[in-house]
């Protein structure tokens, strides 16, 4: 893995994001703390050896995980972008959604999204937009081979809206005006979360929801937003 802000290329494996695994966000702090510690530089990190560091993944700061392995200062300044990249204004007009199989929230209709369905597009691998289409409706998926691509795409787009993923961590991190779906467990105590102090997405304009009736209401606000 090189790092992203010199060019980071996450390339999928067997048609699965590489990057989904391994929490974007957290991936992209340590990365940057390593590219300004020339020992750090000069030593490999495996990033995959904090699965060993027996952490409770059902709780905690997902952000700290790498951090921990690394040694890295982890920055706690997180209404600031920690990502930036050139804007590709393809989808200008466009919401990007990205809604994968985990951290679904019971209490949320996610078909009532369909009344907005012209200004959305997927971002995803295609059996996450295939699953997605078969049980909700039918939208447009975003084509990218790599992650620098899709995150172009997302700075350069009117907005975003998903569940928790790798790819809302990378919208988290450019601070793109986003729709979190969050979990029904979100309010519980030490629930794993990408905003600070496990509570709230920051930085920029950004909304969390948990019912179908605060989606509705986010998605409205942020087409609207001039």
């Amino acid at each position: 893995v090189c790092t992203f802000l010199r060019g980071i290329v996450v390339p999928l494996l067997d048609g699965i994001l590489v990057a989904d695994r391994l929490q974007l966000g957290a991936l992209f702090c340590v990365l940057r703390g390593l590219v300004s510690n020339r020992e750090m530089r000069e030593n490999a990190v495996d990033l995959n050896k904090f699965r060993s560091l027996k952490l409770n993944f059902s709780a905690g700061d997902i952000r700290n995980w790498y951090c921990n392995l690394a040694r890295v200062h982890l920055p706690r300044e997180f209404w600031k972008p920690v990502i930036t990249v050139e804007p590709d204004s393809s989808f200008s007009d466009k919401i990007i959604l990205c809604l994968t199989p985990r951290y679904r929230n019971v209490h949320i209709d996610y078909s009532r999204l369909q009344i907005f369905k012209d200004h959305l597009v997927f971002a995803g691998t295609q059996e996450e937009h295939r699953s997605f289409q078969k049980e909700f409706f039918c939208i447009p998926c975003l084509e990218f081979d790599d992650m620098l691509v899709l995150a172009k795409f997302i700075a350069g787009a009117k907005g975003f809206i998903g569940n928790q993923s790798g790819i809302y961590s990378l919208a988290e991190c450019m601070k793109t005006p986003r729709i979190l779906l969050a979990p029904e467990f979100i309010r519980s105590s030490g629930a794993v979360i990408p905003g600070p102090h496990n509570n709230h997405p920051q930085g920029g304009w950004c909304e969390d929801v948990s019912t179908t009736e605060k989606m509705l209401s986010a998605m409205e606000e942020l087409i609207n937003r001039k």
